[in-house]
């Protein structure tokens, strides 16, 4: 967790809003707990996140798209989202803070972990941006 999610385990209660209660926690809470029947418990969740994570990854993906992350650049959310369909023949959905700056990439999946499409809209305009900062996103695990 903390090679892969360093700056989500909110040790330092100025950069996690003001809350006390980590992103792990919160995840295990939001996402985790309807789970346990098919990741067991809070450890089978994470590992089966981060194995998800490491399969499904959208960071090369959008490198090879030719998307980088830049405090500069904007890119078509359509690119973003084919380049990601493409890799794992499903669409996600890009949520966006800011108007156009990416704030969280998801992927949907399956009971059987199988990628499949994300039924919610996009929320993100046309052409986005995705800084330096943001670029690590947020990995969480919602089954359906």
């Amino acid at each position: 967790m903390h090679e892969y999610w360093p700056i989500l385990s909110c040790n330092d209660i100025s950069s996690c809003n003001n809350k006390t209660n980590s992103f792990w926690a919160d995840q295990w809470e939001q996402h985790g707990t309807c789970s346990t029947s098919l990741t067991g418990d809070q450890y089978g969740y994470f590992l089966t996140a981060l194995e998800l994570y490491l399969k499904y990854n959208v960071t090369e993906v959008l490198l090879q798209a030719k998307v980088k992350p830049s405090n500069s650049n904007t890119y078509p959310s359509a690119v973003l989202i084919s380049a990601i369909e493409n890799a794992f023949h499903a669409k996600p959905r890009l949520d966006c803070k800011n108007g156009d700056v990416i704030k969280e990439v998801h992927l949907c999946f399956t009971k059987d972990l199988q990628p499949r499409e994300c039924v919610e809209p996009s929320g993100c305009p046309p052409f986005v941006r995705l800084p330096k900062f943001a670029f690590l996103g947020k990995l969480s695990l919602k089954y359906s």
